[in-house]
C-alpha cells in the first residue's frame, strides 16, 4: 500500500496515483517529488506552503524495470528508478544510459527527464530529449495517456515525449519512460590540459568544436577569485570514448592542437577526478547562486568578460564550465559577505543585467539555486521569451485548475 502522510505519499502503482489525484486534488496543488535535487528551479517550493498547503507526490516507490530489450537497445523504467540503479542493472549487459551531469546518480530518472537536465555526453549521444522513446503520464485528473513507443524509429503521431520532457511536471507526472541505451564503449580516456590562457582555453574548445572530432564530451572549466592579485584557472577537459586503437586516434588528434596553444601540462584523469573537475557546485552551500543555460560558442569570451566584471563589481569568486555544446554553467559563492539591503538590490540589478545579456548574445539561461534572501525578486528563467506564451496555453489545456506544480514555470 502507499506511504501517506498529512502533505505527502508515495504511491507504489500507476493506479494509486491515479487515484490520488483523482480525489485528493480536486483544487488542491501538488508537486511531483523525484529526489528533490532541483525542487529550487522556479521556486522554492517551501514559500508555497499556504493554505492549502501542497501534496507532495513522491515517486520513491515506482522505481521498477519493466522491460529491457538488449538487441534493440531499449528499456521501460518507472520514472522514480534513480540514476544509479538504473546503471547498475544495464552495466550486467554491457550497457548504459549516455546521460552525467554532477550529482546526477542521486536523481531520479523522472526528475532529470522533467527538467530536461543538462546532459554532458550530449555532444556526441544527443540531448535528454533525443533519449526518450516513449512515456505514460499521469495527468492532474487522474487521466492516465501513453506516447511515443519501444522503437527507435517511431514516427506515429505527434511527439509528445518532447512536450512533457522539460515540463517541470506543469503538464503531468511521468510514470513509465521508455529509454534509449548504448553499448559501453571499450576504452574511454579523460584528458586534462592545464591552461596559462583562459581565452586561449576558450579558442582550443571551439577549435575542437569545427574540427567534428568524435568527442564524447569537451569541456572548459573556469575558476577566478574576485581579487585582481589570485592566480585564476583554467583547465580543459576532454571525454573520449571508442575502440582502443579510435580512442588513442583522437587522443592524439586532440594533443596535436594543444600544442597551437598554451597548453602547460597535458595529463590523463581517473574517472572519478574528472567528474570532480566537472563539478562547480556546492550543493551543501545555501549561501551560493548557481545557473545554466545555453550560448552560442561564438559569444563564450564574450559571455566569460561579463562575468568576470560582474563578479569583481561585487566581490565573488566564481566557477565557470562551457561545453562543447554551447552549454555553460556558473556558480558564485555568496558565503563570505554579508549583504545590506543596498548590497541585494545591487546585486539583483546586476544579475538582471547578466540575464540580458545572455538574451541579447542568443542565449538563454535559467537559476538552479540562489540565496533564500535574493528569491523573492530573483528572475529564476532569465528573460521572458516569447515561446513561454505557448506554454501558458499549453497549461491552460493540460491542467486547467492549476493542480501541477502551480506557478512553476508558466
Amino acid at each position: 500500500m502507499m506511504a501517506f502522510s498529512k502533505n505527502s505519499c508515495a504511491p507504489e502503482t500507476i493506479e494509486e496515483l491515479s487515484l490520488i489525484l483523482q480525489s485528493k486534488a480536486k483544487g488542491f496543488p501538488v508537486i511531483p517529488w523525484g529526489s528533490g535535487t532541483h525542487q529550487t528551479m522556479g521556486y522554492y517550493w517551501e514559500k508555497s506552503l499556504a493554505d492549502p498547503a501542497p501534496l507532495l507526490v513522491c515517486s520513491e516507490k515506482l522505481n521498477r524495470i519493466h522491460d529491457f530489450s538488449e538487441q534493440d537497445l531499449t528499456i521501460t523504467i518507472e520514472a522514480g528508478t534513480k540514476l544509479n540503479q538504473l546503471q547498475h542493472f544495464l552495466k550486467e549487459a554491457n550497457l548504459f544510459f549516455p546521460f552525467y551531469s554532477p550529482e546526477c546518480e542521486k536523481r531520479s530518472i523522472g526528475g532529470i527527464l522533467s527538467t530536461a537536465s543538462f546532459n554532458l555526453l550530449s555532444y556526441r549521444c544527443g540531448l535528454i530529449r533525443d533519449l526518450v522513446l516513449g512515456l505514460t503520464v499521469c495527468h492532474s485528473d487522474g487521466t492516465i495517456t501513453k506516447c511515443g513507443g519501444k522503437v527507435v524509429k517511431n514516427v506515429s503521431g505527434y511527439e509528445m515525449t518532447k512536450l512533457y520532457t522539460g515540463s517541470f511536471g506543469t503538464l503531468g507526472y511521468l510514470v513509465y519512460c521508455v529509454l534509449r541505451v548504448f553499448p559501453i564503449p571499450e576504452k574511454t580516456i579523460f584528458l586534462c590540459l592545464d591552461m596559462d590562457d583562459i581565452r586561449q582555453g576558450i579558442e582550443l574548445l571551439n577549435l575542437c568544436f569545427t574540427s567534428n572530432l568524435p568527442l564524447l564530451g569537451g569541456f572548459l572549466k573556469i575558476q577566478l577569485n574576485s581579487h585582481p592579485d589570485e592566480p585564476s584557472c583554467c583547465q580543459a577537459l576532454f571525454w573520449i570514448s571508442g575502440k582502443e586503437k579510435a580512442a588513442e586516434f583522437i587522443k592524439n588528434k586532440v594533443c596535436a592542437l594543444a600544442q597551437i596553444f598554451q597548453v602547460k601540462t597535458v595529463s590523463e584523469l581517473k574517472e572519478e577526478d574528472a567528474k570532480e573537475l566537472l563539478n562547480i557546485s556546492n550543493s551543501r552551500n545555501s549561501s551560493e547562486i548557481f545557473c545554466s543555460g545555453f550560448s552560442p560558442a561564438a559569444s563564450f569570451l564574450d559571455l566569460y568578460e561579463f562575468i568576470k566584471n560582474l563578479s569583481k563589481g561585487l566581490n565573488l569568486n566564481f566557477s565557470l564550465k562551457f561545453s562543447l555544446q554551447g552549454e555553460f554553467s556558473c556558480g558564485w559563492d555568496c558565503s563570505p559577505v554579508n549583504f545590506p539591503d543596498m548590497a541585494v538590490e545591487m546585486m539583483l540589478e546586476k544579475f538582471k543585467s547578466f540575464n540580458r545579456f545572455v538574451s541579447q548574445k542568443g542565449g538563454w539561461l535559467s537559476y538552479k539555486k540562489v540565496p533564500l534572501q535574493f528569491w523573492k525578486n530573483w528572475e529564476m528563467w532569465g528573460e521572458e521569451r516569447a515561446e513561454w506564451k505557448y506554454s501558458r496555453e499549453l497549461k491552460k489545456v493540460f491542467d486547467p485548475k492549476e493542480i501541477l506544480n502551480p506557478g512553476r514555470f508558466v
